[in-house]
């Protein structure tokens, strides 16, 4: 009786475990995204940066 009542305990927070685990890669896999687009964005602004510096030495 003791036993099984310990495997239930111990399957539910496994279970408990892998639902906060999931909640986690999923917010991880959101951050990654965001980080994503502001390194795309920061390559943009470093194209347009450069573009600029290039003209300001042509005057």
């Amino acid at each position: 009786m003791k036993d099984a009542l310990k495997k239930e305990t111990l399957i539910k927070d496994i279970q408990a475990a892998q639902a906060d685990l999931r909640v986690l890669l999923e917010r991880t896999e959101k951050v990654q995204g965001e980080v994503d687009k502001l390194v795309a964005g920061n390559g943009m602004l470093q194209t347009y940066i450069d573009n600029l510096t290039k003209q300001l030495a042509r005057k």
